[in-house]
C-alpha cells in the first residue's frame, strides 16, 4: 500500500531559515542584554574624599583629558599620563596639586 506523504510549509527551506534567524536574534538579544553579567568591566574604586591627592588626581586627570580633545595624536599616550599624574600627586607633600619643590627651595 502507497502511502500519500503531504509535504508541509513547514518542513521546507525557508521555514527553517527563518526559524534559525529567529534563534540567532534572540541569542543576540539575551547578549545584549546579559553583556554587563559576562563580562564586567574594570571596578571602579571609591575615592577617600579626606585623601588629599584625591583632588590633585581630579585637577590631573581633567587636564588630561582636554589635552588629549584638544590633541587627538596624542589619545595612545593616556594612559601613561595619567599614569604619572598619579605618581606625582602621591609623591607630593600631601597631594597639594603643585608640582614637586624643587632642591633648595
Amino acid at each position: 500500500m502507497a502511502s500519500s506523504r503531504t509535504e508541509s510549509r513547514l518542513d521546507g527551506l525557508a521555514a527553517r531559515l527563518v526559524a534559525g534567524l529567529v534563534l540567532l536574534a534572540v541569542a543576540g538579544a539575551l547578549l545584549a542584554i546579559h553583556w554587563s553579567d559576562l563580562f564586567p568591566g574594570p571596578e571602579v574604586q571609591a575615592v577617600d574624599p579626606a585623601d588629599p591627592a584625591a583632588a590633585c588626581i581630579a585637577e590631573r586627570s581633567a587636564q588630561i583629558e582636554t589635552l588629549i580633545a584638544e590633541n587627538p595624536d596624542m589619545a595612545g599616550q593616556k594612559e601613561l599620563f595619567l599614569e604619572r599624574a598619579v605618581a606625582m600627586c602621591r609623591s607630593t607633600q600631601g597631594g597639594n596639586g603643585g608640582a614637586p619643590r624643587l632642591p633648595g627651595s
